[in-house]
């Protein structure tokens, strides 16, 4: 055990050989300890080859094992690892469940300085959770019980997790140094995976800095420590970083190359998440190539994962909900017998037997009760998120439509008036030229007639734009291509347009904001960018819509966002806001990309 224990920081697989071989002496020997020993470590190496279901049956045969000895010390530990394995297959409540068990029983054996280990476990579930203020309570306690202890690892543990939830709360500059602090921790252990992870992490965060040299350079690292430790779903990990430092860098065939040996990996051990992830990329880079068709293939690959992930996460929560049932079915039943016994010995008590059926009754009629309060409490709340939802559309709807309105009048004010006048003084031009010979042969006359052709041509154009009523009448996907086309014939600017899924209808005020949004979105590109492409692209989803705007121009400093007004990215993000959209903005010298997604509430169909 202690050989095969050693050999986990070198070579999984040679480990796993001694291990199960000293599994067979503990069994001959009848030694319940080795067993259960043996069982831990042997599941601690399913799990770093990602064969869950392997892992968890071993962790079961060793808890069996030491509860038999009354072991508390070496039960919570399995109990932690058992919580561990839940986080890594993202079943959340599940791994909460089992680090509370190995809290309750480190507490009965008297551990205090594995604490550290659980509250990490408790720490990094809820950052994973979205709940960064628990998530930063439990880190901060498994922080202080490992400095106390001088415990190195957990300690550079617990600063790496700390790492990531202040990385997930956009406080970037603390997400680092704590980074950089439990790497070098880190590297003077034994451990062969928390370098990996901290590398890993770093190289995100200077990825979201743009400083991909300094990626690459913690990548590059990451990738020998994944090679060494012979453990593929850590190497996926770095090719998918791999593959966002070359997208965003615009080197898209590396990007491409990157992405195709994590699919390879992914397919090999079979990580849906990890196809999920790198299809999703992959569509983003073959979109870029021009290489439609294989993008298409891409996405269609991306649906299929996303879908398939989606019913995983289901039957899974449906075969916990059904083991759960049946628990309290078994409960039951042996409930059911064991109020028969009581029955039976209390037939020549009448009286304690009424008390007995009173107690019952009103323990009965309190759950039935306190069920009922918690149904109509639960319905109550449903209802009012719906009706609040319904009332921030409302008044969504409430603002566009006065937007609209004068945007109508505008128009109208523009065609009807302006427009007749420009129309009307064309005309006197043109009847005083057949009435003064003169006036034909001299140029300022032509050059006048012109001006209000021109000026008329704008306004009409300009109305038009303003009361878009090819969007009301043929929908957005219609309403898009036709400005793309339009303002391509127009202007000096070429628009490639491109639509992916099938087009559906939304409510008005949601199609004419997208709509509005992307007129917006051009109209920056041609005022500030510089730019002689631009490209609208989009994809209709089940349950999504994004669309993407890209341009080859001068770009800008996203960092300086909140001082650019005059880009109308305020009234960008005010939009978003108003829908629950999430904006995207990327940018660089060689050009701006900005992508826009809303998830399709109901409530957006048209009715």
């Amino acid at each position: 055990m202690k050989y095969g224990s050693d050999l986990m920081d070198f070579n999984n697989d040679t480990a796993l050989v001694v291990l199960e071989r000293a599994a067979k002496l503990s069994q001959a020997k009848n030694d319940t300890y080795g067993r259960g020993k043996s069982a831990t470590l042997i599941g601690i190496v399913y799990a770093d080859k990602a064969d869950f279901p392997t892992s968890k049956s071993y962790y079961d045969q060793a808890a069996i094992h030491f509860s038999a000895l009354g072991n508390y010390l070496e039960l919570g530990k399995v109990f932690n690892n058992t919580g561990n394995l839940y986080y890594f297959q993202d079943r959340y409540d599940e791994a909460i469940i089992w680090y509370l068990k190995a809290v309750d029983v480190f507490e009965k054996a008297g551990a205090h300085h594995l604490m550290a280990q659980v509250n990490d476990g408790i720490g990094n579930t809820f950052q994973e959770l979205g709940q960064h203020e628990k998530s930063l309570h439990y880190l901060r306690k498994a922080e202080a019980i490992a400095r106390q202890n001088k415990d190195t690892l957990t300690l550079a543990r617990a600063l790496s997790n700390l790492s990531v939830t202040y990385s997930s709360m956009n406080k970037r500059k603390e997400s680092l140094l704590l980074a950089l602090e439990a790497l070098k921790m880190a590297d003077h252990t034994n451990d062969q995976v928390l370098p990996f992870m901290i590398r890993s992490n770093i190289a995100d965060t200077y990825i979201d800095y743009k400083q991909f040299d300094s990626a690459a350079s913690y990548l590059r690292e990451a990738e020998r420590l994944a090679l060494k430790a012979g453990t593929p779903y850590y190497l996926l990990q770095v090719y998918l970083c791999y593959s966002k430092i070359y997208e965003n860098t615009k080197e898209y065939l590396k990007a491409k190359d990157y992405l195709f040996k994590s699919v390879e990996i992914a397919e090999r051990i079979g990580s849906k998440e990890g196809l999920f992830k790198a299809y999703g990329k992959l569509l983003q880079v073959y979109s870029a190539l021009g290489m439609h068709e294989q993008s298409m293939g891409a996405f269609k690959k991306f649906v299929l994962y996303n879908d398939s992930l989606a019913n995983e996460k289901m039957a899974n929560r449906v075969n916990d909900l059904e083991t759960k049932y049946r628990t309290l079915q078994k409960d039951k039943e042996l409930s059911d017998k064991q109020l028969a016994i009581e029955h039976q010995r209390s037939a020549l008590k009448k009286k304690d037997m009424f008390i007995v059926f009173s107690i019952i009754s009103m323990i009965t009629l309190l759950i039935i009760g306190v069920l009922i309060w918690l149904g109509f409490r639960q319905k109550q709340k449903l209802q009012w998120l719906m009706i609040r939802k319904e009332h921030e559309l409302l008044a969504v709807k409430a603002m566009m439509e006065g937007e609209e309105r004068e945007r109508t009048r505008i128009a109208r004010n523009l065609h009807d008036g302006v427009g007749s006048i420009l129309s009307a003084a064309r005309l006197n031009m043109d009847s005083l030229g057949r009435q003064v010979g003169q006036l034909p042969a001299i140029p300022a006359y032509h050059e006048s007639l012109t001006l209000l052709k021109d000026a008329t041509s704008e306004i009409r154009e300009t109305a038009h734009n303003l009361l878009p009523v090819i969007l009301h009448e043929q929908g957005l996907y219609d309403a898009v291509q036709a400005f793309c086309l339009k303002f391509s014939n127009n202007h000096q600017l070429g628009i490639d347009f491109q639509s992916y899924g099938t087009p559906v209808r939304f409510n008005h005020h949601f199609e004419l904001m997208i709509y509005r949004t992307i007129q917006e979105l051009i109209n920056n590109v041609v005022r500030h960018a510089e730019a002689s492409r631009a490209l609208v692209q989009l994809v209709f989803n089940t349950d999504m819509i994004t669309i993407t705007v890209e341009d080859n121009g001068k770009g800008f400093d996203p960092s300086g966002i909140g001082q650019l007004s005059g880009l109308g990215i305020n009234s960008l993000h005010a939009r978003m806001k108003a829908f629950q959209g999430k904006v995207d903005i990327d940018s660089s010298p060689r050009g701006t990309s900005i992508h826009i997604e809303f998830k399709t509430d109901p409530l957006l169909y048209v009715a």
